[in-house]
């Protein structure tokens, strides 16, 4: 029956979803408000509104069932999404980081495939015991309460920096910014449809068919929810893209309202709608702080120019990133040290990790680079001491632990049992 078939593929839709980022989850609620009030629009019997439910939700489960099962086999328990939203909370909140993007934090690796892994690690550190991964989400989502309970003030000022970063033109993306691609890829030069193009347009939709259209109506407070989770966390452009399945349609519908108000001669409404285009686009062109930060684009692609063999031009883009002097200028600053290593030029080495301050989320990074230095030139001692001082800021870095390992046995002759004991320790939480 294609109504069975709708609300079954439906719930797939949104379980699959909710599995690429669990923040989707929160979609669910329109969406079952949505159908309860066809329902009662329609004059449905509750057998028939209980049934449609029921489809959708059996296709939502019917999609995380997977996730669910290796969940259960990998961690014996029920659990229904990755346990990352703690850690991730903090990421986006923790007040160290005074821009609203995402940025890394000291104790734990940008990579994703150890990024959670070095937040339990440093969680179970400072709880004096080994934590599950979801007792870990919970630890950090606790450590951002604290903060907000102890600094209300700042917090409140991050979300309101977060909250116009959410509005704003510039796209923050993960690996590539797309500007930054036009300098190699003309095509990418031409004004193509964007968040911001679409965004005062879709302001004018919501204002004029919330209360006319249910439709509009769903579809505003599916945008508004599932921006207060972006806004909760951190605005990047992949969490921020898929509103443009929204944006569009409300784009097309305000752009009608505005068109046909001019057309039937209506200007007090052509005003309104006018004004409200001009103050949104005002919105996303406010200034805020890390909107004009390129320097992780140009790491990105000197790692690419460095991997194809092309070490020159990848040592210009790490320069340029170096020069810039903003927070990803330190991954910049490290594989130039790295450069500089391999060339055994030691004074140009450090002159670049002297650029990474100690608040740095590369800080830990930085010491084992300086304890690789001073290995190189025969001192022992500064080298145990800065691998440890590496430790010390990320217990969770087992090449580090390994370096350290192997520089005591060449020292002492004698195996260094307490510290290949927390190295077995710490390689338990690593699956």
């Amino acid at each position: 029956h294609p109504r069975v078939m709708l609300y079954i593929l439906t719930g797939l839709v949104l379980g699959i979803i909710v599995n690429i980022r669990a923040n989707y989850i929160i979609v669910l609620l329109p969406v079952l408000t949505f159908i309860l009030s066809l329902g009662i629009k329609d004059r449905r019997n509750f057998r028939r509104i209980l049934s449609n439910t029921c489809f959708l939700v059996a296709g939502f489960c019917i999609a995380i069932s997977p996730f669910v099962i290796r969940n259960y086999l990998v961690a014996d328990k029920l659990v229904f999404t990755e346990s990352q939203a703690g850690f991730n909370l903090y990421l986006g909140n923790n007040l160290k980081n005074d821009i609203p993007y995402y940025r890394p934090v000291p104790f734990a690796s940008s990579s994703p495939f150890l990024q959670g892994t070095q937040f339990n690690i440093e969680a179970s550190r400072r709880e004096g015991r080994a934590l599950t991964p979801q007792e870990s989400s919970s630890f950090w989502a606790r450590e951002v309460i604290s903060i907000a309970q102890q600094e209300p003030l700042e917090m409140l000022k991050k979300m309101s920096q977060k909250a116009l970063v959410f509005f704003n033109q510039f796209e923050a993306g993960d690996h590539y910014n797309i500007d930054f691609i036009s300098r190699f890829v003309p095509f990418f030069q031409l004004p193509l449809l964007s968040y911001w193009m679409l965004f005062p347009f879709a302001i004018i939709g919501m204002e004029v068919g919330l209360l006319r259209e249910k439709k509009i109506a769903a579809c505003a407070s599916i945008y508004a929810l599932y921006g207060i989770t972006v806004i909760l966390f951190f605005c990047n452009t992949r969490y921020r893209l898929p509103l443009m399945v929204l944006l569009i349609p409300l784009a097309v519908y305000g752009a009608q309202m505005l068109l046909n108000s001019i057309r039937l001669r209506n200007f007090s409404k052509a005003a309104i709608l006018t004004c409200i285009l001009i103050l949104s686009i005002i919105l996303e062109f406010l200034p805020v702080k890390g909107t004009d930060d390129l320097t992780a684009y140009y790491n990105t692609h000197a790692l690419v120019l460095n991997a194809k063999g092309k070490r020159s031009e990848a040592r210009q883009f790490w320069q340029e990133s170096s020069r810039m002097n903003r927070p990803y200028s330190a991954y910049a600053n490290l594989s130039l040290a790295s450069i500089q290593l391999k060339r055994r030029d030691f004074a140009k080495a450090l002159e670049y990790l002297d650029k990474i301050t100690d608040s740095s989320f590369a800080a830990s990074q930085k010491y084992e680079l300086l304890g690789d230095i001073f290995l190189k030139k025969g001192d022992a001692l500064e080298a145990e001491s800065h691998y440890r001082k590496s430790l010390e800021i990320n217990s969770g870095r087992r090449k580090t632990w390994r370096k350290l390992i192997k520089l005591l046995n060449n020292k002492n002759d004698v195996p260094p049992v307490e510290e290949i004991t927390k190295l077995k320790r710490i390689s338990g939480f690593y699956r």
